[in-house]
């Protein structure tokens, strides 16, 4: 039965980790997931992400001088507030988030960590994630480790050089692939959920109210919390989630259009059958 969203104002009121001090560019939608990603984790529990080598990563950590994560100007007292980050390098976030999993976890067991579990997050761009890291992503959710993932998709590779990334569209240009290729994107939603992922959502910070939801349900899935809602409960309790964030506002609007204009425009092409718009 349908039922009404949250205002986004009950999200916009919480905590953000994500504050000043980052140079993404200016109207740059991976700033909208971050601060989405640092409202949704003031949830009474500490904050652990793993930030694979992307856009979102050498933009946000510049030590000592600029890094743009945590709540407050200092380190909170409370240690449910506190944020910890730690970069890796391109493909390998999911795995180092399940390492935080599994090193809370056995903190856990010997009385070292008190208080609920961490919130532990992976986040990646889709280069590092799809294509990189494609491994390491269906590893981390195939073991059913407890962990979010979070995988920003902009159709390239940005941080590098704008070369190909296999999400990109038929025909889209990029620095490897001038005129693009003929193959569709990597059905991404499609591994994930082959792979075992207790859910894989899709969503566009354009929405806000709607992709914090979506974040809302990811961060239970992945944590334990939405056991009530399944008869499997035993299983949910041990599965990840993947977020796959579209930077386009929206994309899908454009994606036909995107697909035209990226198309040669040789006249032979063009009326060949094979090639298709959709």
């Amino acid at each position: 039965m349908a039922r009404p969203l949250p205002t986004f104002k009950s999200h916009a009121m919480r905590d953000d980790a994500f504050g000043p001090g980052h140079s993404l560019c200016p109207g740059c939608t991976e700033a909208m997931t971050f601060h989405g990603v640092g409202r949704a984790t003031d949830n009474g529990r500490k904050t652990v992400l793993a930030l694979g080598t992307f856009c979102g990563e050498v933009s946000t950590l510049f030590y000592p001088n600029g890094i743009a994560w945590g709540r407050g100007a200092s380190e909170p007292a409370e240690h449910s507030r506190s944020v910890g980050v730690i970069h890796n390098v391109f493909e390998s976030a999911p795995t180092v988030a399940e390492a935080i999993r599994d090193a809370a976890d056995t903190l856990a067991e010997l009385g070292a960590w008190q208080g609920p579990p961490p919130n532990v997050l992976a986040l990646s761009g889709d280069g590092g994630a799809l294509s990189i890291g494609l491994r390491s992503l269906l590893h981390t959710i195939h073991r059913r480790a407890r962990v979010a993932v979070v995988v920003a998709i902009n159709e390239v590779f940005a941080n590098t050089g704008f070369q190909y990334s296999p999400t990109a569209l038929p025909y889209a240009d990029s620095s490897t692939l001038p005129r693009g290729g003929a193959a569709e994107p990597l059905d991404h939603i499609g591994l994930c959920i082959a792979a075992g992922a207790e859910l894989v959502a899709q969503a566009t910070p354009a929405f806000p109210a709607f992709f914090a939801e979506v974040l809302e349900n990811e961060f239970r899935a992945a944590f334990g919390g939405l056991a009530k809602l399944n008869h499997c409960a035993e299983l949910l309790l041990i599965c990840g989630a993947a977020l796959f964030v579209i930077q386009q506002i929206p994309a899908q609007i454009h994606r036909r259009e995107i697909a035209l204009k990226a198309l040669p425009s040789s006249a032979s092409m063009l009326a060949d059958e094979s090639v298709s718009l959709e």
